[in-house]
């Protein structure tokens, strides 16, 4: 992993503690590595490797290494989940209108059946 800080840094410093800023912006920037101290770990759980980590003037940056390999097996597992969700739903439509004719027909047959007993 490359570490990689810009020296503008040093000149916003500056700029910060002669306008008796300096805590604001120390704070803005420990949050800053904390947050993607976050991200750093969320990449590595999901198994990313690290590329590069940047201190710039107005925060930290982090990027990963992208491995096309890997995007593709993702996009052709999610291509396939949403075929299954899909179809699941076509499914449970096509039971759900069959059920409702079925059962409109049933208590159709039941209602005549009454009727036919009583007169």
């Amino acid at each position: 992993m490359r570490f990689r800080i810009d020296l503008k840094i040093f000149l916003f410093g500056i700029l910060f503690y002669f306008t008796k800023q300096i805590e604001v912006y120390a704070m803005i920037m420990f949050f800053a590595i904390i947050h993607e101290l976050g991200h750093l770990l969320a990449g590595l759980l999901v198994g990313m490797k690290p590329q590069k980590m940047e201190i710039v003037p107005y925060g930290v940056s982090i990027s990963f290494k992208s491995i096309p390999e890997d995007y593709n097996r993702k996009i052709k597992k999610g291509n396939q989940l949403e075929l299954k969700k899909i179809l699941v739903a076509l499914s449970r439509t096509i039971n759900k209108y069959n059920y409702y004719i079925n059962c409109n027909a049933i208590k159709l047959k039941c209602f005549l059946h009454i009727n036919d007993s009583i007169f």
